[in-house]
């Protein structure tokens, strides 16, 4: 039952929020759902009258689509991409996040979690007052088998790749590698950029890791950049399913990652890299020297993790789920 979708997101910046909007709208295109983006100020009922689904990525996106889905009595699909209930917020803000979690997730249609440690963490704090809700984790496109990269001669390749903001813990990366133990044999790829870059070059030069860190800036291409990395690390304060260790993943590269939301449990469930915990420079500096003195650890987790993906993260799947929604959510 084809229609016409509204799909509403708080920035089209580049990220994982866009990346998952622009593969929804193509996939949903093939069945006969066309997209409308609305970003920015809120949609008036009008706007939002002529579609038959409005489709909310984020609490944030979700929020400015409620109103308008009440006059209009038009259904409200909410993707949590992440709760805003994370780490490093103050006590009124947590009880802000609780309570407008919840008037959002009673009055959407449906609620689609991106990973199962997501819906954990909704149902065991209270987040989410109904139960209809559905997990439905990323899908990528899988890219062919990659070929393994000779590194005799050259420095191994550490590779960061997502903006620069302090949710991304880069900070702990830099402070962890400041801390490796003698080594010379790695240099460090960060691709992105953002409000903390000042800052995290600033750091650099103070733990004196400046002459080995490459900053690549936003990159069209970081996929193709994952595929000359060695290893690639995570260290971020909060997550939904992040689609870089996808990726990264998917190219049998191995991944070092926060114990946070879905990152854990796809890096646990996988065997696809190393777990540590959250804000721990010194964890994260032992796996770092784990990883980067076995050539064996990196090509088994490298192996497990792009297994992974193909058997649990494939497109069609995802793409039959996604229709399937869409369908119940337009029915009367």
């Amino acid at each position: 039952m084809p229609g016409q979708v509204l799909q509403v997101i708080a920035s089209t910046a580049t990220g994982g929020g866009t990346t998952h909007l622009e593969w929804l709208m193509e996939a949903m295109r093939r069945h006969g759902f066309s997209s409308q983006v609305w970003s920015g100020s809120a949609p008036s009922a009008s706007t939002v009258a002529r579609h038959d689904l409005v489709h909310a990525h984020g609490l944030g996106a979700a929020l400015k689509a409620l109103i308008p889905c009440l006059i209009t009595r038009r259904p409200l699909l909410y993707t949590v991409h992440g709760w805003s209930w994370h780490p490093g917020r103050t006590f009124p803000a947590y009880v802000a996040s609780w309570l407008l979690e919840r008037l959002v997730t009673g009055l959407s249609q449906q609620v689609i979690c991106v990973a199962e440690a997501d819906r954990r963490l909704g149902s065991r704090v209270g987040l989410l007052a109904t139960t209809r809700v559905q997990v439905v984790p990323h899908a990528i496109e899988l890219p062919t088998m990659p070929r393994l990269i000779a590194h005799r001669g050259r420095r191994l390749r550490i590779g960061f790749v997502g903006r620069l903001t302090w949710q991304k813990g880069v900070d702990v990366l830099l402070e962890a590698l400041g801390d490796l133990p003698e080594r010379e044999d790695w240099v460090l790829w960060i691709i992105g950029d953002g409000p903390a870059r000042p800052d995290l070059e600033r750091q650099a030069a103070r733990l004196g890791i400046a002459d080995r860190t490459r900053w690549l800036g936003d990159r069209p291409d970081a996929p193709d950049y994952l595929s000359q990395m060695d290893l690639v690390v995570m260290p971020s304060r909060w997550e939904g399913l992040p689609y870089v260790a996808l990726e990264a993943m998917a190219r049998s590269r191995p991944v070092i990652g926060a114990a946070v939301n879905g990152l854990e449990d796809l890096l646990i469930e996988s065997g696809g890299g190393l777990v540590v915990p959250r804000d721990d420079p010194y964890a994260l500096t032992l796996a770092l020297d784990r990883l980067l003195g076995s050539a064996t650890l990196r090509q088994t987790c490298g192996h497990r993790g792009r297994e992974h993906v193909v058997r649990h993260h494939g497109f069609e799947p995802w793409e039959r789920r996604m229709v399937s929604i869409y369908s119940d959510c337009m029915t009367p």
